[in-house]
């Protein structure tokens, strides 16, 4: 037995094909889908507060997605905008040098091993 909406579908193709031949020729061939609203957000939150911009978006991050997140039924939350955690590490070129070190090898290193921190950014910055 098929689905109402498979059904439903099927009398929209007919119905589609009936009229093709009075379409101009040009066109590509019409085409009916089925989308599921499970794709779709069914929920927006903006959230302001007096906390600074990292702190908000921390706190979110870290506590409100975990909540919502752990709720049946909720498949993906996604944070726009706000602003992650940033890590400035400053390279001094003189002691850098003094190990034999370039600041790609610097900047290598700690990507490498902070791989798993999400929502962080790296700036690393040489001084002269």
């Amino acid at each position: 037995m098929q689905s109402p909406i498979r059904l439903t579908q099927q009398d929209i193709e007919r119905k589609i094909n009936q009229i093709r031949s009075a379409l101009p020729d040009d066109i590509e061939d019409p085409a009916v889908n089925r989308i599921s609203t499970d794709n779709f957000a069914i929920l927006n939150l903006t959230i302001t507060g007096k906390l600074s911009g990292r702190e908000l978006y921390a706190l979110i991050d870290k506590d409100i997605k975990p909540k919502i997140s752990s709720i049946k039924g909720v498949g993906q939350i996604n944070i726009i905008g706000g602003q992650p955690k940033e890590i400035r590490v400053s390279l001094d070129n003189a002691q850098m040098q003094s190990y034999g070190l370039s600041a790609k090898q610097v900047y290598q290193v700690v990507t490498s091993n902070t791989a798993s921190i999400p929502g962080v950014i790296f700036l690393i910055s040489t001084n002269i």
